[in-house]
């Protein structure tokens, strides 16, 4: 459980007000989210050494951990590998509210395979409905595997987020990229060292 007070919110009437709020609370909440990682260790370590052969090689996603203020802490695990490698991520759901309309959005702190320095990103209930019935997986991947394992991409107003899993669909608002549909018709292989910049570039967005 966290152990500091953050201040937050739950309505907000701009990104940039999610945004700085994230951003003003993020070093205490990855001092609390580490510390109870560490405190799961255990936990983890039984699930990469038991055997879940039946299953066959997957990722696990442990149980998000609060952090309090609507902030939460996901982390996952690839089964079978050689050392304990963890997967992590923060988010937070929220309520936007500009111009009398009301959206339901997710903002994470994300770090992408192409980018140096971890970046928020916005993604809408429209999004997660699409995520489901493509993955029928959790929306915990879409933090720990789909934005870790995926390269991030803007061109003109678009973005975009192509991983082994698909491809996240979205676009610029002010200074921030904003996913509201994901397809997995279109994806990249697991294995991206082999191909140039200008290849992966092609990859994304030549539809």
């Amino acid at each position: 459980m966290y152990t500091k007070k953050i201040a937050s919110k739950r309505i907000y009437t701009s990104l940039c007000e999610v945004h700085d709020e994230f951003n003003k609370n993020l070093k205490t909440l990855q001092s609390d989210f580490n510390a109870e990682v560490q405190k799961n260790r255990s936990q983890y370590i039984a699930y990469a050494n038991a055997d879940h052969s039946d299953e066959g090689p997957h990722r696990h996603a442990f149980n998000g951990i609060c952090l309090g203020g609507g902030y939460e802490g996901h982390v996952d695990i690839d089964w079978p590998s050689k050392k304990l490698k963890l997967a992590k991520a923060i988010s937070k759901e929220f309520t936007l509210i500009v111009m009398q309309e009301i959206e339901e959005m997710t903002v994470v702190y994300a770090h992408f395979l192409n980018m140096d320095e971890p970046m928020f990103v916005f993604f809408t209930s429209v999004f997660f409905d699409n995520w489901g019935d493509c993955t029928k997986l959790e929306s915990d991947f879409v933090f720990t595997q789909h934005c870790n394992d995926g390269l991030f991409s803007f061109s003109e107003n678009d973005c975009r987020i192509i991983s082994p899993l698909g491809m996240a669909y979205g676009h610029r608002e002010c200074r921030f990229c904003v996913f509201d549909g994901f397809s997995d018709l279109k994806s990249c292989p697991e294995d991206i060292t082999e191909y140039s910049e200008d290849e992966l570039f092609e990859m994304i967005w030549c539809d």
